[in-house]
């Protein structure tokens, strides 16, 4: 009150939530921001989870599945879905351990089946290591805060800015 003369100071001037108009594909699959596309292991985690829990874990499943799907969509209707200069979907990292755990469930189920067990082993590691690959990208400008297309992501995909072998100096990445 004090600073701005005000009791309640609304700092989003001109955004706000419209649970009328979600981005829930914008959200998931965009090259903007979307989750599935700078965090996969998050895809293939649900994936493993729709396909290991199926027929022995049916409400677990539905559960977690309509649980997302709630919070995927009330995060999806806010007016700037891509939540500023932040990499992929950070409003999402609080919901991580519930995918998670429902990874871990299905794991348990795979336990009984080496081979897949370190089949998805393998994956989930492949797919993190491309998150903090991108994650690097990000942090180096390659991969831009605000504006990545499909054209500039498939551009920059697995690319590294030139450095100088003997000085270490990077030069200006171009993407054109």
């Amino acid at each position: 009150k004090i600073q701005t003369d005000q009791w309640f100071v609304y700092s989003y001037e001109g955004e706000g939530l419209d649970l009328t108009k979600p981005h829930f594909f914008d959200f998931l699959i965009s090259y903007k921001k979307g989750l599935f596309v700078y965090t996969p292991a998050v895809a293939a985690a649900l994936l493993v989870c729709v396909l290991v829990l199926w027929r022995r874990h049916m409400f677990r499943l539905v559960s977690l599945l309509t649980f997302l799907a709630v919070v995927i969509y009330v995060l999806s209707s806010w007016s700037m879905w891509w939540y500023g200069g932040g990499f992929s979907q950070r409003p999402f990292i609080e919901y991580l351990p519930f995918v998670f755990l429902g990874f871990g469930i299905a794991l348990n189920e795979l336990s009984r089946k080496r081979v897949a067990l370190f089949s998805t082993i393998a994956l989930l590691v492949l797919l993190t290591a491309l998150n903090q690959f991108q994650n690097w990208q990000y942090r180096h400008l390659i991969i831009h805060w605000d504006s990545m297309t499909k054209e500039m992501y498939w551009d920059v995909f697995f690319k590294r800015p030139p450095v100088n072998f003997f000085t270490g100096d990077k030069t200006k990445f171009d993407t054109k």
